[in-house]
């Protein structure tokens, strides 16, 4: 997304048009046409719920485009980028250490509306018979209701922790520097 913004601005719609797509398709067509392609992931990579992951980048890509991309309009990326090229910083050291650091609150955005998406996300996982939190939830509750209620407002209440420490984690601006203090008064002793 920073290179669309800084070399190839033609790009930016039909970037955006990719990344919103899935907004538009249901989970359910989502997992009927990622199944067989899924199968050769799983052949791949094992049948484990950590590759449930590919799946779930479909998902969360739109929320986390929008809030990159609002983070990233919002500064003047190409101004940034090219005082710290001047200054000597290759490419990936520009990304790194000065636009990154500049878009990190849509970064955090992101990541907060990704975790809530995964840890609520039942209908992939369950179509695709894996064992995630929501699915053990559910079979819980097919089970023995008391104890799915209790997991379940221990899931909620693991979820609500998680995303309030999250953008509250992340590091704080330090308070700008005013340069050296007064210059001394008086006259030479």
């Amino acid at each position: 997304m920073i290179w669309v913004h800084l070399r190839l601005p033609l790009l930016r719609r039909p970037l955006e048009v990719l990344c919103l797509l899935p907004l538009t398709i249901p989970a359910i067509v989502l997992v009927v046409g990622m199944a067989p392609i899924y199968r050769w992931v799983t052949y791949l990579f094992g049948d484990s719920p950590l590759t449930l992951t590919f799946v779930y980048v479909v998902l969360v890509l739109p929320y986390a485009y929008r809030a990159i991309d609002a983070s990233l309009r919002s500064v003047d990326v190409k101004t940034i980028a090219e005082a710290a090229r001047t200054l000597g910083a290759s490419w990936p050291r520009t990304i790194v250490e000065v636009l990154v650091p500049n878009i990190r609150i849509g970064i955090a955005s992101a990541a907060v509306i990704s975790i809530a998406l995964v840890l609520g996300e039942f209908t992939i996982a369950s179509l695709l018979n894996f064992e995630t939190l929501q699915v053990v939830i559910n079979l819980l509750g097919k089970r023995d209701a008391q104890v799915s209620v209790a997991v379940s407002l221990a899931a909620l209440l693991f979820a609500f922790v998680l995303l309030v420490a999250l953008p509250t984690g992340e590091s704080r601006p330090r308070p700008p520097d005013d340069g050296p203090g007064p210059a001394p008064q008086g006259g030479i002793a």
